[in-house]
């Protein structure tokens, strides 16, 4: 009976021993008082050691620093009392290694072992180090990128308002007829490169006109209706048919609601994004 027992259990250590050598990570089945029972060769090499030498020895004895040793065995106990696997990761000589345990049941479900199997990840974690550099470099960059591209746009803008269009009105003046015409066509297209109002408002409300979007700038701008149509060459009527396409369009048709404060919120709504 004897015999036939040892024979099990030679033939569980050997069955053991080929299934921790199928993995590439260091692997080991330990007792509950930390013997090496059976163990794989990456295990050996990862302590510098024969594997004969490992072999019935205690493995926190092979761990040189007391407070790594003293973490891995808490942990160890704890899937000892839990019966529950466990992964963790900790570093030893600057190397980071990632472990995962699994308990060993009895008959009984009792846990009575538990294989180990730890694995290397010290390149694995220096690569995603160095690809999240990487993509904050790139970021950085793009943020630089967007701020130059802003302010470039910026001063345009303020070219255009501040130099080009005060010419513009000077030369309207003293001229009519068909060169009136083009000058304020001039102006009106100056004036939608300026205004991301105008870009905005006619994306969101893509039923607008150009027309409509360009006099709802003005009327942001505090544009009375005598003063844009003077600006467009058109009647005020024509201006107030207009304005109420384009309460009609905002949905504010019937309301009580003040068109210059609601273009005025859209456009602050807008500048916050």
């Amino acid at each position: 009976m004897l015999r036939e027992k040892h024979g099990a259990h030679s033939e569980d250590v050997g069955r053991s021993k080929v299934l921790l050598d199928a993995t590439h990570d260091a692997a080991a089945l330990l007792d509950t008082k930390g013997t090496i029972l059976v163990m794989n060769a990456a295990l050996a090499e990862s302590f510098g050691l024969a594997p004969e030498e490992m072999l019935g020895r205690c493995v926190w004895d092979l761990v040189p620093d007391n407070a790594i040793m003293d973490r891995r065995r808490r942990l160890l106990e704890g899937v000892f009392r839990s019966g529950e696997p466990l992964e963790f990761e900790d570093t030893r000589s600057g190397r980071a290694f990632h472990t995962r345990v699994f308990p060993v049941f009895d008959d009984s479900h009792k846990v009575i072992e538990l294989a180990c199997f730890v694995r290397d990840v010290t390149a694995e974690k220096e690569a995603s180090e160095a690809m999240e550099r990487k993509n904050a470099a790139i970021a950085e960059l793009l943020s630089i990128s967007d701020r130059h591209r802003n302010e470039l746009a910026q001063s345009v803008v303020e070219n255009i308002e501040k130099l080009i269009l005060p010419l513009v009105e000077d030369l309207k003046s003293g001229i009519s007829g068909r060169d009136r015409e083009t000058l304020d066509l001039l102006a009106d297209r100056l004036l939608e490169i300026t205004s991301p109002f105008a870009a905005h408002i006619s994306h969101r409300f893509a039923s607008l006109s150009p027309t409509e979007v360009n006099i709802c700038d003005m009327i942001r701008r505090g544009m009375s209706t005598n003063e844009i149509a003077k600006h467009k060459h058109v009647s005020p009527a024509t201006v107030s048919k207009h304005r109420e396409h384009i309460r009609r369009k905002l949905g504010i048709q019937g309301e009580d609601i003040n068109l210059v404060g609601h273009l005025n919120a859209l456009f602050s709504e807008n500048a916050g994004q």
